[in-house]
């Protein structure tokens, strides 16, 4: 009994370890694309307010004349536009893990979404986590069962997930606290 405890319990600290390597990964890779992009923007935005401070030299110090500001101003918006957009391509990139539930804690699902390639029968894999219950127990169920079935896998806490035909469908997780916590996985098959 005892050992059988440890041995689930080493197969769940596996489990995590898996998932924050790869959590890790994710950001690192999040990161550097993030620096390279400010790095260029940062360089666009130099140029612009350098070409600012140009024209704010060349105002008269007196009455009379007038400078047109629009150039570096729609240059400066244009710098704001792209980090906007670079954030939220970001985040597309690497969406955020989710989790809701009023039980013990929020389940985190690693990935957020799955896609399966290789037509029916190919599979591919998630797991779950909830720090706030370490020793939780996982039920899965997909939302659309002739498209995908899912399955618990060798590790507790992850999942297969088996392709029946091609579409889309979300795999609810819920735990065994009370009320359950939840978690999805959006989950392409083509």
């Amino acid at each position: 009994m005892f050992k059988k405890y440890v041995t689930e319990s080493l197969a769940r600290i596996e489990g995590i370890l898996t998932i924050m390597a790869q959590t890790q990964a994710q950001l690192d890779a999040a990161i550097a694309s993030v620096q390279a992009a400010v790095t260029q923007l940062g360089a666009d935005q130099t140029t612009a307010i350098a070409a600012l401070l140009a024209k704010i030299a060349t105002l008269p110090t007196g009455a009379g004349g007038s400078v047109d500001f629009t150039p570096e101003v729609t240059s400066l918006q244009t710098i704001a536009t792209k980090l906007t957009s670079l954030d939220a391509a970001a985040v597309a990139a690497n969406p955020p893990a989710t989790g809701t539930g009023t039980g013990t804690g929020a389940i985190v699902a690693n990935p957020a979404a799955l896609t399966i390639t290789g037509g029916a029968s190919a599979t591919g894999t998630f797991s779950v986590t909830e720090a706030a219950n370490p020793s939780a127990t996982f039920t899965a169920v997909s939302s659309a069962p002739n498209i995908v079935t899912v399955t618990p896998a060798n590790t507790a806490g992850s999942f297969t997930v088996t392709e029946v035909s091609a579409g889309s469908a979300t795999i609810n997780v819920s735990d065994n606290a009370t009320p359950p916590n939840t978690a999805t996985v959006a989950v392409t098959a083509s």
